[in-house]
C-alpha cells in the first residue's frame, strides 16, 4: 500500500512539474529566474529530495533494527514461561512443551 502511494505521489510530481515551471503570461524576470515559478519548483524539489533521503535513512535504520526483534520476543516468552513455572502456574510438562514449541 505504501509503495503504491509513493509511486502515485512521484507520478503526480512528474506530471505537475511542467505546470509549476511554466513561464506565466510570457513575463521575463531576468536571466536568473527562468520564469515565474522555477524558484518554487526548485524549492519543492529540494524539500522532496531531503525528505526522501531522511525517510530512506529512517526506513533503513528500522529494517536493520528489526533483525533482533524475533530473538528478543522469544527470550521474553521463555522468561515468562519460566516465571509462570516458578510461581506454580505451569506444571513441568506444560513448561517443557511450551519451550519446545518456541524452539521449534
Amino acid at each position: 500500500m505504501k509503495r503504491n502511494a509513493l509511486s502515485l505521489f512521484i507520478l503526480l510530481l512528474v506530471a505537475l512539474s511542467p505546470v509549476v515551471s511554466a513561464d506565466w503570461n510570457g513575463m521575463d524576470y531576468g536571466h536568473m529566474s527562468h520564469g515565474g515559478f522555477v524558484g518554487v519548483s526548485m524549492f519543492i524539489t529540494m524539500l522532496l529530495f531531503w525528505g526522501l533521503l531522511l525517510f530512506g535513512g529512517v526506513w533503513l535504520f528500522r529494517q536493520f533494527d528489526r533483525r533482533g526483534e524475533a530473538s528478543n520476543n522469544r527470550d521474553d516468552a521463555v522468561a515468562i514461561i519460566r516465571r509462570r513455572y516458578a510461581e506454580g502456574e505451569l506444571s513441568e510438562q506444560e513448561m517443557t512443551s511450551m519451550l519446545e514449541k518456541l524452539k521449534g
